[in-house]
């Protein structure tokens, strides 16, 4: 997914479905020096086309990766449960793959993801397979 969404644990929540600021300074200021302006612009447009066209049941882990930032996997991605949710407080805490950063991060919810939180809430009971009442493990395979 998108890896440059998180810098230093705080969710770029200013950038308004795949668009940049014009001022390449405040683009640095989010991205740091190793990206360009034209690469930042076209990974989002490539996280939300990939979103966009994806199978159905796919679609929710793709989201909640793109907004937080977590690994895919069983790691960060699949451990997600709603106790780690906060819609009224408007944050997410992802506790950490141990690869060497942080033990967890709390991720600011932005209007949009809240949204789509609040409907995945009412929808689904995260990732938690609701035949069997096991966590998920992969997203591969369609329900």
């Amino acid at each position: 997914m998108f890896v440059h969404q998180l810098k230093h644990g705080r969710w770029i929540a200013k950038f308004p479905k795949g668009t940049l600021p014009d001022d390449p300074g405040r683009t640095r200021k989010y991205f740091g020096r190793g990206i360009e302006a034209e690469t930042a612009a076209r990974l989002f447009n490539d996280s939300l086309s990939l979103i966009k066209h994806a199978p159905e049941h796919l679609k929710r882990f793709l989201i909640i990766a793109y907004y937080c930032g977590a690994r895919p996997g069983a790691s960060e991605l699949l451990s997600l449960t709603w106790d780690k949710v906060d819609l009224d407080g408007g944050t997410i805490l992802v506790v950490s793959a141990r690869k060497g950063g942080h033990e967890s991060r709390l991720i600011p919810l932005n209007a949009d993801f809240k949204q789509l939180l609040t409907r995945i809430f009412h929808a689904f009971e995260m990732f938690i397979d609701k035949a069997s009442g096991a966590p998920l493990y992969a997203c591969t395979a369609s329900p």
